[in-house]
This record gives C-alpha cells, structure tokens and sequence, in this order.
C-alpha cells in the first residue's frame, strides 16, 4: 500500500485506490476510488466538502447494490449499508474488538417463560427459562436456553443468578453472557408492565408479554490460550 504523507491538495481529482493518507490537508477535493485495495485516512483535516466518485469496479458494485435495495432484496442489502455507517443491521453500533485475541459472539434472543413449577411458597425465589441461538464467528447454535433466577424482591441486575447454557458445551468467559442475559430479563419485565412476579404466571410469548421477545446482544470475549 502506498503512504502519502504531510501534503496539501487543492481542487484535486484524486486517484485513491490502494493508499494511506497521513497527516494531509484536502481542500475541495474529489476522491476517486475504483475498487481497488483497501484506503485509509489518518490524522487528515479537510478543510472544505470533498466528494466521493465511483469508478470501475467500485461503481458497478454501487449499481449492483442500488438495483437490488430498489427490488424485494432491499434486507440483504441492508446489512451492507449498516456496515458502512458501522452499525450492525439493527441500527447498534459495531463493537470494536481484536479479532486475533477475541471473539464476537451474538446472543439473539427469541422467548421467556416463568416456570411455574419451581415455584413454591417454601421458596421465595422464581426461575425465568430464556431461550436463544448463539453466533459464534462463522457457527451458529439453535435451540439453547438459560435458566435465570430471581430472588423475592430484589431489583438490582447483579441480584439474578443466571445458571450455566443448556445445550452447549463450549466453555468462554461467561460473565458478559452472564450481563446480556440480566439486560433481556429487565428488558422482558419491561414488556408484561407492572406484573407481580411472584405469582405463577407462565410468559409464553411475546402475546401474552405484550411486546417482542426477540432481542440481540453483542458481547467481546477473550480467546482461549
């Protein structure tokens, strides 16, 4: 890749494919970029508007991707232009993370019941079964499900006791887990209004909670050494 650094441009049209801008000034500039490698930008100031121009390759993937958003594929396009604002596709924010020593890891979950059998006046705590799928890099794990425990009237996040996955081995670093799966019980209890948690009523779905039980998370573990 080539480095152009310290220098000053003026109402330039300029080829950018392939180079690394550092401590340079633009001033009304037209950036051209044709699909070539990776640019970059670092410590730049643009002192007015300058413009991006397509070309190439660049510019028939442009195309490409206007003629699918204006068709019926306008949600497989949509994870792309989140991409470019560095968002996930449900409008987030990207975590940023180092993908040599750790790993994303998406918990979508998708159900909350109360189970109405554990529930006893012997004890006073109740236990919420979440269901979800994991995304772990390029695998995905269906079908799992955690058991979340709340202690009669506690109403801190740290007051519930989340028990280890059901259907899945893989050992990391549970404590985020641990955390998102606090957040979607609140954000549940949100949802069914001000129930009395501590009656059996089992939450079957989010018609009965009367909202969406589908809720993703991201979280950044450590890879294992």
């Amino acid at each position: 890749m080539e480095e152009v650094r310290g220098k000053s441009f003026q109402n330039e049209r300029l080829d950018i494919d392939g180079k690394t801008f550092r401590e340079c000034r633009f001033d009304s500039c037209t950036f051209v970029y044709s699909g070539g490698e990776v640019v970059g930008f670092s410590e730049c100031n643009f002192a007015s508007p300058c413009q991006v121009e397509l070309d190439g390759a660049a510019l028939s993937t442009a195309r490409v991707l206007a003629a699918m958003w204006d068709s019926n594929l306008r949600p497989l396009v949509l994870p792309v232009v989140m991409g470019i604002q560095g968002k996930y596709p449900d409008g987030t924010p990207q975590l940023k993370y180092d993908s040599q020593k750790q790993i994303l890891i998406g918990v979508e979950f998708n159900g909350f019941i109360q189970n109405v059998e554990d529930t006893s006046p012997d004890d006073p705590a109740s236990k919420y079964t979440a269901s979800f799928n994991l995304h772990v890099e390029e695998n995905s794990f269906y079908n799992l499900s955690v058991i979340i425990k709340r202690t009669a009237g506690s109403v801190e996040l740290d007051d519930l006791e989340v028990y280890p996955i059901q259907g899945y081995d893989w050992k990391f670093q549970y404590g985020p887990f641990q955390e998102v799966a606090r957040q979607y019980y609140f954000h549940m209890r949100s949802l069914s209004g001000n129930i009395d948690l501590n009656t059996n009523i089992i939450m079957e779905n989010n018609l009965n909670m009367g909202g969406d039980t589908h809720k993703v998370y991201r979280i950044v573990v450590d890879r294992e050494t």
